[in-house]
């Protein structure tokens, strides 16, 4: 057992503040919530197979693993794997990710897709608030 395994089973810690959940997703890809925040931890090799290299780079390094916070990176990661949101179908979650991508990474957006959403205004992703997305209309 590697010692990104390790620190899943034992930390109260995160780059959010003190772990309330922690729930592995996907071999190496920790759901981490806090009181008030949360995002994925990914294992920094799992991550550079997983995901492409545009969404590794908006990773945050931390310990062994790649930050993707919440309200901001977290559709990055989602829009390319989205079958690990499991509280949404994935066609809803990879059109809603798109939509908070072209807000949030303009520059992954633009590098990854080719005709963009309506304009996003705030995203919040997590399994609390079940995908809600407000839209500029």
């Amino acid at each position: 057992m590697g010692i990104c395994r390790l620190w899943s089973m034992k930390s109260t810690s995160s780059p959010w503040g003190e772990v309330v959940t922690t729930q592995e997703i996907a071999d190496g890809v920790f759901w981490i919530e806090t009181t008030e925040h949360g995002g994925l931890l990914i294992e920094a090799d799992r991550a550079r197979t997983l995901l492409s290299h545009e969404a590794f780079e908006l990773g945050k390094p931390w310990t062994c693993f790649l930050a993707y916070e919440q309200e901001h990176d977290l559709p990055v990661v989602f829009y390319e794997h989205p079958e690990w949101y499991p509280w949404v179908e994935e066609e809803l979650t990879e059109r809603l990710a798109a939509d908070c991508l072209h807000r949030s990474h303009p520059t992954y957006f633009r590098s990854a897709f080719s005709s963009l959403p309506q304009n996003g205004e705030a995203c919040s992703v997590g399994p609390v608030d079940h995908l809600t997305v407000s839209l500029k209309r």
